[in-house]
């Protein structure tokens, strides 16, 4: 719980939309696994201007879909 606790005061400080290195910080993944993410559909993103922005709303509907599969994982470290 402390991880997700963490991350979701993060998130929280985090403006509605988010660019793609603020959403690596955020999720603790590299550029790269962020635009994969966004290109097999599992992360919402637009490109706008230079480069691709996501909402606060679909990085938390990406963490919420990976809480119910059992991919983030807890205080104890466990999934």
């Amino acid at each position: 719980m402390a991880a997700e606790q963490e991350l979701a005061e993060v998130l929280r400080d985090c403006p509605t939309l988010m660019e793609t290195k603020m959403v690596c910080v955020a999720l603790k993944m590299n550029r790269k696994t962020v635009y994969k993410l966004i290109h097999k559909g599992e992360l919402s993103g637009s490109i706008i201007g230079k480069g691709y922005k996501m909402t606060r709303e679909s990085v938390n509907d990406y963490l919420n879909r990976m809480k119910k599969k059992g991919k983030v994982e807890n205080e104890s470290g466990n999934q």
